[in-house]
């Protein structure tokens, strides 16, 4: 008797195909994701993340006389402006 749900010889065929196909699918993206890995892991490198000294910025960022006497003149100037 004929089951019209049973897997037939042509469809048991195309299997291969399948696997064919999500072969290239997936082969692709593996490699994408080793590079995007690689190129993450010398990023790291570059940015000194093995070091074993403290991380600090790249920039030094203190405040000097100078930025003192500007935010002093600063708001001076916005009181003056506000109270005319």
């Amino acid at each position: 008797m004929y089951n019209p749900h049973s897997l037939r010889a042509e469809e048991f065929i195309n299997h291969a195909e399948i696997m064919d196909t999500l072969e290239y699918a997936i082969v692709p993206m593996v490699f994408r994701s080793l590079k995007i890995a690689d190129e993450l892991a010398a990023s790291s490198i570059v940015r000194g993340i093995e070091s074993p000294y403290k991380k600090e910025s790249y920039y030094v960022s203190r405040i000097a006389a100078l930025d003192c006497f500007l935010i002093v003149v600063s708001v001076g100037a916005a009181v003056c402006c506000c109270l005319l």
